[in-house]
């Protein structure tokens, strides 16, 4: 998969839009922000790390997009089960509980009962029956990022955030409706485009055969023979 940076998008965009100031290439890279968040996410861009709660938050890292799944684990790497709770005043009681059982090996065994987990803008919030969480391994959709911090545009998007910065130009500029309205149905049309592409980039062939054999699946198999 090919990247292009920001201003490199901005920069053709500009070749093809009328009356540009510095202006609009200054807030043309909130406009590519902008249409990045509309065009979806594609699992090429799953990204896995471990984190270490303090003081029961978890920062989720700068790239973060969105949190795909996490799991969390105390000091001796045994799974903790968790589940979400919306918001961020606690209504459940603690219920934290920690069993200890020996199996016929010898071997201790712990088991904990379920955490409380939520989530903001920012971080991962645990519940106050979490303080066993040594660590939190995270799988996450990112944003692919420069060495600047700055996002970097997807070849399959790129035409779609050229698009998309020409129809904000046309809103700025309240040109006349036909051509917003144009300028709008290029955009879409080229999110739609990107969209797709983005989701073929995620079924492999594996997954692909498989979706294929669970559909086919589903389709009864008649014995015309016996009408």
């Amino acid at each position: 998969m090919q990247y292009f940076s920001i201003d490199e998008v901005v920069a053709e965009a500009m070749t093809v839009t009328s009356n540009v100031t510095d202006a609009d290439r200054l807030i043309a890279r909130q406009w590519v922000a902008s249409a990045l968040s509309q065009m979806g996410m594609s699992e090429d861009e799953i990204v896995v790390c471990e984190l270490t709660p303090k003081n029961l938050l978890v920062r989720k890292p700068d790239n973060c997009r969105k949190v795909y799944e996490l799991a969390c684990y105390d000091s001796s790497g045994n799974l903790i089960p968790h589940t979400f709770r919306a918001g961020n005043k606690r209504i459940y009681p603690n219920t934290e509980t920690r069993t200890v059982t020996t199996n016929s090996e010898g071997t201790q065994i712990i088991t904990y009962t379920t955490v409380d987990v939520s989530e903001d803008r920012f971080n991962i919030i645990l519940g106050t029956n979490a303080t066993s969480v040594a660590k939190v391994k995270l799988r996450y959709y990112a944003y692919p990022v420069d060495n600047d911090g700055m996002p970097q545009i997807r070849e399959d998007e790129k035409q779609a955030c050229v698009y998309y910065i020409r129809f904000c130009k046309a809103m700025k500029d309240d040109d006349n409706q036909s051509k917003i309205q144009l300028a709008e149905s290029m955009w879409l049309r080229a999110c739609d485009i990107a969209r797709a592409a983005k989701k073929s980039s995620s079924l492999n062939n594996d997954k692909a055969k498989t979706i294929a054999k669970i559909m086919n699946s589903m389709i009864p198999n008649f014995n015309r023979s016996t009408f």
